[in-house]
């Protein structure tokens, strides 16, 4: 076991790094330069003569700069990770990707509405501008099965498949830019539009070749727990080398290599501490369609890992109390925290709210009532057995004041578990006064 101050050292960077929020600013303000640079240049070159025509080319121009910049939004790059958190990061990936579609669409709108020329939408143009037409129905397809695809009962892998292929839109959109563009025969305006195609063509290799290639690293499963009926834990240890550091709470892109057995990379909270410095362990819930065969898995098998991401950490928000708000799975990066601060000897209260349909789906269970004293854990069952003497129904306002009142304006707040109970949850916490920057969620776009 590691000492406290060697555990507490293990985190992955200082904090004061972090929380500087002019990086984030900065890395804002730099990405709407971004955007709009390549539109300005038009605006400028071709002035305001016609302006409805430079508007249409303006629109263009924006549309292809948001889309070249959708591929870096997409490619888990830490550097985003750290300042604003992954989900916050796909978050603004995904709307983006319907802003710069309609953005995409004005531009041939315009178009028709100066010239009255209705041929544009025949297929008896230039190639360039069919392939500009063919990228923006391909377009129109990506964003309908992004928005629609659970709907439409579409296997999550299956899609990310062809998500991953849209990067073909961006070579069209480019090819159409230069092949048509007034404004990109010379000069800087197609040097600055070279360089983001560039740019982006090489983060989509990075993305899909080195990191599978490099950045992941190989784990060996060293055990496996059976916590619940469906819920299994598994320690994984490095074929070579050391895991990096992370923050309890944080969450890694875990794939099984399993001869005979497809896996795909899915997120996954680590559940461990820190200070467990020979291990790195994750608990999954066996559901959806690669988790329905983790009980499979076998101490034979091995394991891909790229760690850690993720904002959603005690360790980021200084307090001196925390909440911890958990329905069912959701328990795990609160066990990561939970750990951490019982093997720091960290007495800070804590109270854990956790939720569950039944005293059987309650994971680690006896390790949660062994907790010391400065730990509360109340659970709350949603269909309790007959002899349940506990709290029954749904968290809801009226049991976190009944738990938490004492605290509650001193503390920082996290919840994870099922949307529907997150947002609940934090709806409650903002009519109950709560200010929003004490609240702290995760909510993944491509989990299920």
């Amino acid at each position: 076991m590691s000492s406290q101050s060697e555990i507490k050292n293990s985190v992955l960077l200082p904090e004061s790094i972090l929380h500087k929020r002019v990086i984030a600013y900065l890395l804002i303000l730099i990405y709407l330069a971004l955007v709009l640079f390549p539109g300005v240049l038009v605006l400028v070159q071709s002035g305001i003569s016609e302006i409805v025509y430079t508007l249409a080319k303006f629109a263009g121009m924006t549309a292809i700069s948001i889309f070249a910049l959708q591929v870096i939004l997409g490619s888990r790059l830490r550097f985003l990770d750290r300042p604003f958190g992954l989900n916050v990061v796909l978050s603004v990936h995904a709307k983006m990707a319907i802003f710069g579609f309609f953005l995409a669409i004005l531009h041939p709108v315009l178009l028709i509405i100066l010239s009255g020329d209705f041929s544009l939408l025949s297929l008896d143009n230039s190639s360039g501008i069919n392939l500009g037409k063919l990228g923006l129905m391909l377009l129109f397809l990506a964003i309908l099965l992004a928005v629609f695809f659970k709907n439409l009962k579409i296997d999550y892998n299956r899609w990310h498949t062809m998500h991953k292929g849209m990067i073909i839109v961006l070579v069209l959109l480019f090819i159409h830019a230069f092949a048509v563009g007034s404004n990109l025969e010379e000069g800087i305006a197609r040097t600055v539009l070279a360089v983001y195609f560039a740019v982006a063509i090489l983060t989509f290799l990075y993305r899909n070749i080195a990191v599978p290639l490099f950045r992941r690293k190989k784990f060996s499963i060293d055990k496996i727990t059976r916590e619940t009926q469906d819920v299994w834990s598994f320690d994984f240890k490095p074929k070579s080398g050391s895991f990096n550091g992370y923050y309890p709470g944080q969450f890694m892109f875990l794939k099984l290599v399993r001869p005979g057995r497809s896996s795909q990379e899915h997120p996954f909270t680590i559940c461990s501490s820190p200070g467990d410095s020979d291990i790195i362990r994750a608990s999954i819930k066996q559901s959806g369609d690669f988790t329905n065969t983790i009980h499979n898995t076998t101490l034979e098998d091995t394991a891909l890992i790229d760690e850690p991401f993720g904002r959603f950490t005690l360790t980021l928000y200084p307090a001196e109390k925390y909440i911890f708000i958990a329905g069912g799975i959701g328990i795990t990066p609160f066990m990561s925290m939970i750990r951490y601060l019982n093997q720091t000897e960290d007495n800070r209260e804590v109270v854990l709210l956790y939720g569950n349909k039944t005293a059987k789906d309650i994971a680690f269970r006896e390790e949660l009532d062994s907790l010391p004293e400065n730990f509360r854990v109340i659970h709350v069952l949603s269909q309790a057995e007959k002899n349940w003497s506990g709290e029954t129904g749904y968290i809801n306002s009226e049991i976190i004041d009944r738990f938490c009142a004492k605290i509650l304006k001193d503390s920082h707040i996290f919840i994870c578990g099922p949307p529907p109970m997150m947002k609940s949850v934090r709806r409650a916490l903002i009519k109950m006064g709560i200010p929003r920057t004490r609240i702290h969620w995760e909510k993944f776009a491509f989990t299920h």
